[in-house]
């Protein structure tokens, strides 16, 4: 609702004229500094400039220390004036201004039809409206916005601000419900950023240009820098180099984005910059995009530089070179990006890249996005399709790395996340086989349980720890805490080092003589246990309170196996990978009995593999451990205790039954025994018997 205030401008002129005396109504304004800004007040709260330029500020002298404050339109006016030597101003391009309110330089009712016929309303002369006239002082706007620039015409360096120079800066300010157009050189909060900074700002109005470089933010950023800032108005170019925020980047843009819809006549459109000859990072377009001619992007219409973690879900449609991230990446590298948008164009269409000419890393797009056309090159520099369901699940989140999070089962696509707050995290589970089961989870997700000898590998900096948790660190990974139970499988794909390493098995038969032996094969290295005491891995003469420990050394005869102490039993430690037999003294066997105790087999500070050994005795006979279930061929013998007929322990039979985990088998590698005869398959004996 409008509310004028000429009948209190009329009152207050009576009670001048009755102090003062009969003067000049600009005068007696003047005195007060008042002079100007005769206004309308926007729904009683702010005033709506009438085009005149004010005599004065609110304070401050123009300098950085002690910036002009800017507290309405006309004082808005009066800074541009400034600037730009007109109006009888004194100039001064690097005068700085500080907004202390909201401006409307016209009332924003209708605002989104209006256009260049739209007649009443104020028209806004850009703060630095030329090459002689450029900008380069600081106008800040305190978190406040100016609405209502209304500008239309077909001229150069368009914009609440024309042309911003070298050191020029704008910062903390918004442009809302204006329609600015002009001809070259078109954007909501400049036209042409020549080397000066635009930080912590948006426009939401409408920007058109009838010639190149048009930008929701900059038309063109020519070395300079564009940071923190949005644009959600709509912007439309009838020539080249056409973008949400910036229509040409030769300088920097970062952690941007644009929600408006872009539109492009010619060649060089994209959501974020037509065209990019710098960087561009941590930005994202969701707007609609489309250029009748050529390189037509989600991101980036062409880029010549560098494009780094960032994405688009908004809708493409182009004529040639159109991609969902760049129409085409020409000269250097698209890293850590994204497209879930339809991506439609008749040559050179691709879901991530229309063309790439260079190098495309770590790229995603959603199956089935692009669409038409031929000659799209998105498996070429290595961009990779991703289903729906691997996006929402969190999977493309955590391949893009850091920078990147997504809410599990609230964001449907990944988001830039600077703080960390929704970072996600890989989990991957091996229960047992090669197979991986991938989890995302955030910091409050929840972590799967770990059974049966499962691991999960996580990446560094995971919030999870626990049991059999492998945490990637580079190229190392450590586990602080490993245990394994006997009778479930175990597998790993990396080698990782264990703080500490335990496994456990309740045996089934225990020395008595040359009987009761039984196999091990454990993928970390380490000390044999009975409940909490160490046991001596060496096969002493006493026997009392040690175990034996042999390894296959050779045999003697066809069916006679020869095993020995191992040389590494000198160091009490069980070796990694290496099959062993293994007695423990029984109730009848020696002065102490671990008949029904649990043994175990601890490490600290090992290296956790997954190969396991195989010991050649001569030609013949192979002596191999396995960590998972595994079923063997023919020529496969088990030991007697290990074969479900609860035997002795003290051969190995012929035997084609699966091998239990942390077991061992003999294998007949040939037949040729010692060079002296030979044996057909059939001939192979039906047990082996254990010798030393």
């Amino acid at each position: 609702m409008k509310t004028t205030v000429n009948f209190f401008r009329t009152l207050l002129l009576a009670v001048l004229t009755l102090t003062f005396g009969a003067c000049g109504e600009d005068s007696l304004l003047a005195e007060l500094g008042l002079d100007g800004q005769t206004s309308t007040k926007v729904d009683g709260a702010r005033e709506v400039w009438d085009g005149t330029v004010a005599g004065s500020f609110t304070g401050g002298s123009g300098t950085a220390e002690d910036p002009y404050l800017i507290a309405d339109g006309a004082q808005l006016a009066r800074f541009a004036a400034i600037v730009n030597g007109t109006d009888g101003m004194t100039q001064n391009t690097a005068a700085n201004g500080k907004l202390t309110a909201d401006i409307v330089l016209n009332d924003t009712e209708g605002w989104e039809n209006w256009n260049e016929s739209t007649e009443g309303l104020n028209s806004w002369t850009p703060i630095g409206n030329s090459w002689e006239n450029q900008f380069t002082g600081t106008l800040d706007g305190d978190g406040h916005s100016v609405s209502g620039i209304y500008i239309s015409n077909e001229t150069d360096y368009q914009g609440l601000v024309g042309y911003l120079g070298e050191d020029g800066a704008l910062r903390n300010l918004g442009v809302n419900a204006s329609y600015i157009k002009g001809g070259y050189r078109v954007g909501g909060l400049c036209g042409w950023n020549d080397g000066g900074t635009v930080t912590n700002c948006y426009n939401t109005g409408n920007v058109t240009g009838t010639w190149n470089y048009v930008g929701g933010l900059c038309g063109w950023n020519d070395g300079g820098t564009v940071t923190n800032c949005y644009n959600t108005g709509n912007v439309t170019g009838t020539g080249d180099y056409v973008g949400g925020v910036c229509g040409d980047n030769d300088g920097t843009v970062t952690n941007c984005y644009n929600t408006g819809n872009v539109t492009g006549n010619d060649a060089y459109v994209g959501g974020v910059c037509g065209y990019n000859d710098g960087t561009v990072t941590n930005c994202y377009n969701t707007g609609n995009v489309t250029g009748n001619y050529a390189y037509v992007g989600g991101v980036c219409g062409n880029s010549w530089g560098t494009v780094t973690n960032c994405y688009n879900t908004g809708n493409v449609t182009g004529n040639y070179y159109v991609g969902g991230v760049c129409g085409d990446n020409y000269i250097d590298t698209v890293t850590n990006c994204y497209n879930t948008g339809n991506v439609t164009g008749n040559d050179y269409v691709g879901g991530v890249c229309g063309y790439n000419n260079r190098t495309v890393t770590n790229c995603y797009y959603l199956t089935g996005t692009a669409a038409g056309g031929i000659n799209g090159n998105d498996a070429a520099g290595k961009a990779e399709a991703k289903t729906a369901e691997q996006f929402q699940s969190g999977e493309v989140a955590s391949l893009l790395g850091d920078g990147w999070g997504q809410a599990i089962g609230t964001d449907k696509y990944p988001v830039l996340d600077a703080d960390d707050a929704k970072r996600v995290y890989a989990v991957t589970l091996y229960q047992g086989s090669d197979a991986a089961d991938a989890r995302y989870l955030n910091s409050n997700g929840t972590f799967p349980t770990l059974t049966d000898n499962a691991i999960a590998l996580v990446d560094a900096g995971s919030p999870f720890s626990g049991k059999n948790i492998v945490v990637k660190d580079g190229n190392s990974y450590t586990c602080a805490e490993f245990v394994l139970t006997d009778g479930a499988d175990f597998y790993t794909p990396v080698l990782f080092t264990a703080t500490n390493a335990t496994y456990t098995r309740m045996p089934k038969v225990w020395a008595n003589g040359e009987s009761g032996w039984e196999t091990l094969c454990l993928p970390f290295s380490g000390t044999l246990y009975a409940g909490e005491e160490a046991k001596e891995p060496v096969d002493v003469a006493s026997n009392n309170g040690a175990y034996w420990l042999r390894s296959l050394t050779g045999f003697t005869e066809p069916n006679i196996l020869i095993f020995a102490s191992p040389a590494t039993a000198a160091d009490n430690q069980i070796e990694a990978g290496m099959p062993y037999i293994i007695a423990l003294p029984g109730n009848t066997f020696g002065s102490e009995s671990l008949e029904g105790q649990t043994i175990s087999v601890r490490g600290t500070n090992v290296t956790v593999t997954n190969e396991a050994q195989s010991v050649a005795a001569g030609s013949m006979f192979a002596f191999t451990g396995t960590f998972a279930t595994k079923a063997y061929g023919a020529a496969s013998y088990r030991l007697n205790s290990e074969n479900g007929s609860d035997e002795a322990g003290n051969l190995f039979v012929l035997d084609t039954n699966k091998l239990a985990p942390f077991r061992c088998r003999i294998d007949v590698k040939g037949i040729n025994i010692g060079g002296a005869s030979t044996r057909s398959a059939s001939g192979l004996p039906k047990e082996l018997r254990i010798g030393q």
